[in-house]
């Protein structure tokens, strides 16, 4: 676990896969592309700031 939470530190960033029909936190935007909204990052990652 601490490994893998080293590796995102070191990224700079959370990736997370969604099929993107879960409004308000995945929605798409009007050119069509997915966007994972910012409050979905409490409920995965509550510890991480923005």
């Amino acid at each position: 676990m601490g490994e893998n939470l080293d590796a995102i530190k070191a990224a700079g960033v959370i990736k997370i896969g969604t099929e993107g029909t879960y409004a308000p936190f995945t929605y798409h935007d009007p050119s069509g592309e997915l966007v994972v909204g910012e409050k979905y990052r409490p409920f995965v990652a509550p510890d991480l700031t923005t």
